[in-house]
């Protein structure tokens, strides 16, 4: 028996899994792997390897303001920012789009989390931020040197000393 147990959006999202009933050595047959693409298949996308990485993590966060709006996920969290995006695909019914912020936001997430697993000192501030913020720090996190690498909210980037960081983050 395997449980996962996710929580997000401070407590709003929750999802629980369960897998059990698991059948040991099975009989299998060529026949159990046979697949047939249906008439009717519509290619909707191609899914890459999760890339964490500056540019890939810029790109998400551009495709999700294309499909929401201007607006970006309010957290950083898979799991929030897929809700969220149901939300959005509700609303304008355009599974297209929706499928190709998921695969990019994926990215975005990734990359978040793994400069906070790092200690890199990373702030979101997509809950406050939108694309028309562009004097205001979206993304940001600490360099080697300790200075600052910024993401503002029209998704321009900039490398910034610590002191300049608190004087933009001083802006609301």
């Amino acid at each position: 028996r395997i449980e996962f147990k996710g929580v997000a959006m401070g407590g709003k999202v929750r999802m629980n899994s369960v897998l059990d009933r698991f059948q040991w050595n099975p009989p299998l047959t060529a026949d159990d792997f046979a697949f047939e693409i249906p008439t009717d298949y519509t290619m909707m996308g191609t899914v890459e390897a999760v890339r964490k990485d500056e540019a890939s993590a810029i790109d998400g966060l551009r495709k999700y303001a294309e499909f929401s709006g201007g607006q970006y996920p309010s957290a950083l969290s898979y799991a929030t920012a897929l809700h969220e995006a149901d939300d959005v695909m509700a609303e304008t019914g355009d599974r297209q789009k929706y499928f190709d912020y998921v695969l990019k936001i994926q990215n975005t997430c990734a990359f978040y989390s793994e400069l906070v697993d790092a200690g890199k000192d990373a702030a979101y501030n997509g809950g406050s931020v939108s694309i028309r913020d562009f004097d205001r720090v979206l993304l940001r996190w600490r360099l080697d040197d300790g200075r600052y690498r910024v993401i503002y909210g029209d998704l321009r980037e900039e490398t910034v000393s610590a002191a300049r960081l608190e004087q933009l983050e001083s802006r609301k």
